[in-house]
């Protein structure tokens, strides 16, 4: 499990020294530990380079799979407290296009197989309209980016998960050859711009922010249309790790490298409405989503 909960974090980071401070261990016993898992499964798990560590493909894989082992020993060892205590009734969930897709299907998953008389209502809608929907009492809570939240004196929200913002490439794009990365730098490349969930507006926030403007060629709210065309050298984008995954549906690999840009995180969490208490049933859902240590 310590091997496994180190993983993660270097996934996470892309740096040991970085996992190491996030977890409050040594950087020799991070390293460690990352060799012993390799040596017995027999694999690399990452690609070391000069600015970091990156999944290779069987990393990748084993991520999906070291993550679920982590939270599912965590949710076994809540779950014999619901035992005595089961909850019934509704509970009315608003949640922002990209975080269905790559947050919220596996935390619904178990928190469904632990109340099972539970009914659970969903709602998709923008982080606007799931605010308005808060406050008109329409629905319960809401997944959504808390990092964007505009009626932070109505609303309570709480920050889950924040995800660093990297630079996508292709395998052989030149960028790959510098020893550092700026926004400077990405000047001179074409540029895909993802339009959803408001990535649009943050992106140009920073670029703005920067005195940088992009190379634009390409804006789409497809984020696997911005993965693949990445990964055939078309273009190069700066996106969070949350939608991050390293191969295409068709095969090709993306990378990632970090910045030397202070860029804003894309903060995930749930959002209620200030002026009522949250039910047992609302806080056995937010719950679901603390991270795991």
């Amino acid at each position: 499990m310590k091997q496994l909960r180190y993983f993660l974090a270097v996934a996470e980071a892309g740096q040991v020294s970085a996992a190491a401070n996030n977890v409050n261990v040594s950087q020799s016993a991070m390293t460690l530990a990352i060799q012993d898992l390799e040596a017995g499964l027999g694999v690399q798990l990452f690609d070391r380079k000069s600015t970091g560590l990156e999944l290779t493909r069987e990393g990748t894989t084993f991520l999906t799979h070291a993550a679920a082992i982590q939270e599912q020993v965590a949710r076994a060892t809540q779950s014999v407290h619901r035992l005595d205590d089961p909850l019934t009734g509704t509970l009315r969930v608003g949640v922002t296009e990209t975080l269905a897709s790559y947050f919220l299907f596996p935390k619904l998953a178990r928190f469904r197989r632990e109340h099972p008389d539970l009914i659970v209502e969903l709602r998709e809608a923008t982080r606007a309209e799931l605010e308005a929907m808060l406050l008109a009492g329409t629905i319960d809570v809401a997944l959504l980016l808390t990092s964007n939240i505009e009626e932070k004196r109505k609303l309570t929200f709480r920050t889950f998960h924040r995800s660093r913002r990297r630079l996508w490439t292709a395998a052989g794009h030149p960028i790959i050859e510098r020893p550092s990365v700026s926004l400077a730098d990405l000047s001179i490349y074409p540029f895909v711009l993802l339009k959803s969930d408001e990535a649009e507006r943050q992106a140009r926030s920073f670029w703005s922010t920067s005195r940088i403007e992009p190379q634009v060629i390409f804006e789409t709210a497809s984020i696997e249309a911005v993965r693949t065309m990445v990964a055939h050298g078309l273009a190069i984008t700066v996106l969070s790790d949350v939608v991050f995954r390293s191969w295409t549906i068709d095969g090709l690999r993306v990378l990632k490298r970090n910045l030397n840009d202070d860029l804003p995180t894309m903060d995930v969490g749930m959002a209620w409405r200030k002026s009522r208490s949250p039910t047992p049933i609302m806080n056995a859902f937010i719950e679901e989503f603390e991270p795991v240590n």
